[in-house]
């Protein structure tokens, strides 16, 4: 049995015991981490005892293969090969892959690119340690610091702007974040808790004046039995639940000095205890708080980790405490459990139900989108073609219906709005609709039509169609009284009978 400083059995059956997956199978927890101890106590690996998390395994792992002697220098990691070096890129690729790292190839001093993952392992299995290593914590280890180079590379070269200010209300804006963030409080209008009852800091990366990924940060929290203040950023939120975009953020907040530790990327973030500090040490030990205060009509926002509330205290812990008296981790509007009024953002009032509207930016000639009012809604429209309700339209005569004056072009041929990617379908249909088939240039037209004798075309005898009068006079010959297209050197049409056009 491996203990390795746990405090007994109990301890290692809620790292290592087993569970119950959604289909009913029956699954160990953290076998990657087991895999490892049990290696490293067969391999009589040195200091492990403090091993008890990926992050520390992960943390252990790089730190056993840095070195005081050096050629390698990739993030805040040196480390020592024989076979690569880095240049003064520091591993950062000039043509913006994140996914790779640039190196100097030492035998013949030439510059290549290798996938983060490769170069790793690489490095890894040069060091007597690194040989020592099972495949399963090696590969962890390997995608880890694969993840970990693509968000600090693009933070280094990508367009993303830090921005950390007090605008609680613009992270949890639908309108404002580039896709959906999975969060349970967009557009909730939970932001002033963030304002009033606790010490906090707004904290997001942009691209084209959009959000990506967001987080809180809690710029003062307490450490139980010692004097320091913390800096901690919260669960981090982007779009699509990028894991690649939430490390960007983190990243960019450490280089900017903005925080002390940070909430865990990925999987595990849920956990009121899954701190990390900026070196990478895992802080999961440490029992923190803030000072909240909260009274029971104030409006609450849901929490992640500080989430034990003492309302005496005027505390909220992300340890579970002897005594407390809510927790945060709700929906519920306030401490008393009261139904959440929706916010109609549009008029600036509470309702009991509301609908997403498109609201038309004049000036900046494009829709945001915000709530309002179900029983409010006189100033929208209902456009069955795109199915939302906006304030500003082209009515559509085609269509019976609304258009987004961003996604519809008039027509002067139909005097009518048709959508911008049917819009040459709609103006055929018109014309097919209403204007007359030119059975000689294929074509329809407003234009009469008039007879005209036709033979061109490998024709060796004449037939009759329908033109435009324009057409008739620029392209035929007037011959006793009727229109030929084709007449010989004395402007006589050949001595061939004439039949009738079949109509197609």
């Amino acid at each position: 049995m491996i203990y390795l400083g746990l405090n007994g059995y109990d301890e290692f059956k809620e790292l290592f015991g087993t569970r119950e997956t959604g289909n009913g199978k029956v699954v160990r927890r953290n076998t990657i981490l087991l895999s490892f101890l049990k290696n490293a106590v067969k391999k009589k690996l040195p200091n492990i005892s403090g091993v008890l998390s990926m992050q520390d395994m992960y943390n252990y792992i790089l730190k056993s293969i840095c070195g005081t002697r050096y050629n390698i220098s990739l993030m805040n990691y040196s480390f020592s090969s024989d076979l690569f070096e880095t240049d003064s890129s520091n591993g950062i690729c000039y043509d913006g892959d994140s996914g790779a790292i640039r190196y100097v190839n030492i035998e013949n001093g030439r510059v290549f690119k290798m996938k983060a993952g490769k170069f790793m392992r690489k490095i890894i299995l040069e060091t007597e340690f690194g040989k020592q290593l099972d495949e399963q914590s090696l590969t962890y280890a390997c995608e880890t610091f694969a993840r970990d180079w693509a968000s600090y590379a693009i933070a280094k070269t990508s367009e993303y702007e830090l921005v950390v200010d007090d605008d609680f209300e613009g992270i949890y804006s639908r309108y404002r974040c580039y896709g959906d963030f999975d969060s349970c409080m967009t557009d909730k209008n939970r932001h002033p808790f963030y304002k009033n009852s606790v010490t906090a800091k707004a904290a997001s990366i942009r691209k084209d004046g959009l959000i990506h990924a967001r987080c809180v940060i809690f710029t003062k929290v307490h450490e139980e039995g010692s004097d320091k203040i913390w800096r901690l950023a919260e669960r981090q939120y982007s779009y699509d639940c990028k894991d690649t975009l939430k490390q960007i953020l983190v990243n960019m907040l450490i280089a900017g000095n903005y925080i002390d530790g940070y909430k865990k990327v990925g999987a595990g973030c849920c956990d009121a205890k899954a701190f990390i500090g900026v070196d990478g040490s895992d802080l999961s030990d440490k029992r923190f708080y803030i000072d909240c205060k909260l009274f029971h009509s104030d409006v609450l926002s849901y929490q992640d980790s500080f989430k034990y509330y003492d309302i005496n205290g005027d505390i909220a812990h992300n340890h579970e405490p002897e005594d407390y008296d809510y927790m945060l981790d709700t929906t519920d509007y306030n401490l008393d459990g009261d139904e959440n009024e929706e916010w109609d953002s549009y008029h600036g009032e509470y309702c009991d139900e509301v609908q997403n509207v498109l609201v038309w930016d004049s000036r900046e000639r494009y829709y945001c989108e915000e709530t309002c009012d179900v029983d409010n809604m006189n100033d929208f429209r209902y456009s069955n073609y795109s199915d939302e309700y906006i304030d500003n339209w082209n009515y559509s005569k085609e269509l019976d219906d609304y258009l987004r004056v961003d996604c519809s072009l008039y027509s002067e041929i139909a005097d009518d709005y048709f959508p911008c990617d049917e819009f040459d379908e709609y103006e055929e249909k018109y014309k097919k609709e209403n204007w007359n088939y030119d059975e000689v240039t294929g074509e329809y037209t407003k234009e009469d039509l008039v007879s005209v004798n036709v033979r061109s075309g490998g024709l060796s005898y004449y037939i009759t169609a329908q033109t435009a009068e324009s057409n008739r006079d620029e392209n035929f010959y007037l011959f006793e009284g009727e229109y030929y297209d084709v007449v010989d050197d004395n402007g006589v049409p050949y001595g061939i009978e004439v039949e009738e056009l079949v109509e197609v």
